[in-house]
């Protein structure tokens, strides 16, 4: 694995901090429903052609989910980084539908990789507990609560 490819978690900090930056600005200037895509990559190397190629195909997947469902998208925007591939959209259509179409996506085989967030005004996250599904995913490598999970790796780094 090449060293310039692997993230440091001063790195994935920043890239939370800039990605909550970029829904609260692409919900402001576009009123709206916001998806949010990335994949769960565990490990430091969150960027090759293997993860680029897993991220277009998912990031057509969602799109096609949309237009199977008459979903407009107002915007598309991707960003490659390197903690990973990010790729935001922007409908016209309810959080909540919205926010059961990407759990039908997540819930699929390969969705266990896809970490989809959908976002209303003032960068209210959806969750998978408001509509009455499990609290939240599992990570695959601890069989633990993602964020229980996220907050051991990162204690575990200090």
């Amino acid at each position: 694995m090449k060293t310039e490819n692997k993230v440091s978690l001063e790195q994935v900090l920043w890239s939370r901090e800039k990605r909550v930056a970029t829904q609260k600005e692409l919900l402001e200037k576009y009123p709206g429903t916001l998806i949010c895509f990335m994949l769960n990559i565990p490990g430091p190397e969150k960027v090759n052609k293997l993860f680029e190629k897993v991220f277009y195909e998912g990031l057509e997947k969602i799109q096609n989910k949309l237009e199977t469902e008459k979903i407009s998208t107002e915007v598309r925007l991707v960003q490659e980084n390197i903690t990973g591939y990010e790729g935001y959209l922007v409908v016209k259509a309810d959080g909540c539908r919205v926010k059961k179409l990407m759990i039908a996506l997540e819930e699929t085989k390969i969705g266990r990789l896809y970490d989809i967030d959908v976002l209303e005004k003032e960068n209210t996250k959806i969750s998978r507990n408001d509509l009455g599904f499990r609290k939240e995913n599992v990570c695959y490598a601890t069989t633990r609560p993602v964020s229980v999970a996220e907050a051991e790796n990162i204690r575990s780094k200090n």
